[in-house]
C-alpha cells in the first residue's frame, strides 16, 4: 500500500484529496502548511508527496528544495498557478509532475499511479530464468550459451560491491534456473 503525504494550507483541499485516494486503497497523511510537512517527512516515508504552491508559512517552492534535500520521493505539484513560467520552475526545483487546480480526479490518479510505476521495481521475486535473459538481452535468434548470463551477472554483482552496494542481498541466485531480485 502506498503512503502519500497532501499538503496544503487549506483543509478542505486536503479532506478532498483524502477522499480521492480512500477508494483506492492509498494510505495518507494531511498536513495543514509546509512547516508540519517537514516534520512529517523527517519522522517517516512516504511515497509520493501532493504538495500544493501556495501556502502562508513557507512556500511549496522552498518546500520542494528542502524535500529534495533529504529526499528523492516523486512530487507532484498541485496548484492553482498556471503560467507556463511557475511550471518550469517546479519542476526544475524537483517536481516530477506539476497539476493546475481544478483538476480531474482520474487525472490525478493516472500521474499518481505512472510515477509509482516507474519507482517501484517492475519484477520483484520473480525468477528469470537464464532463457529469458538471454532472450532479453541477446536476442531469440542468438547462440549465446547459459553460462554466459553467469559470466556476466558474477561481473556486474563484482563491480556493484565495488561501488558499496549490498548488491548480495538483492540479487539471488536460484540454483538451477536462474536469478531473481529481492526487495530487502
Amino acid at each position: 500500500m502506498n503512503k502519500v503525504l497532501l499538503v496544503d494550507d487549506e483543509q478542505r483541499m486536503l479532506d478532498l484529496l483524502g477522499l480521492y485516494l480512500k477508494p483506492y486503497n492509498y494510505t495518507y497523511k494531511k498536513a495543514l502548511g509546509s512547516k508540519e510537512a517537514l516534520s512529517y517527512m523527517e519522522q517517516e516515508s512516504f511515497q509520493l508527496v501532493l504538495l500544493d504552491i501556495m501556502m502562508p508559512d513557507l512556500d511549496g517552492w522552498e518546500l520542494c528544495r528542502k524535500i529534495r534535500r533529504i529526499s528523492d520521493v516523486p512530487i507532484i505539484m498541485i496548484t492553482g498557478r498556471d503560467q507556463p513560467g511557475d511550471i518550469i520552475k517546479g519542476l526544475r526545483l524537483g517536481a516530477d509532475d506539476y497539476m493546475i487546480k481544478p483538476f480531474h480526479k482520474d487525472e490525478l490518479l493516472a500521474r499518481m499511479e505512472a510515477l509509482l510505476r516507474r519507482r517501484n521495481p517492475r519484477n520483484p521475486n520473480q525468477v528469470f530464468a537464464r532463457e529469458q535473459l538471454i532472450d532479453l538481452v541477446w536476442g531469440y535468434t542468438s547462440v549465446t550459451d547459459e553460462r554466459t548470463v553467469d559470466s556476466h551477472v558474477r561481473n556486474m554483482r563484482g563491480k556493484i560491491r565495488d561501488a558499496g552496494f549490498p548488491i548480495d542481498k538483492h540479487l539471488k541466485t536460484v540454483w538451477g534456473v536462474g536469478y531473481k531480485w529481492m526487495n530487502a
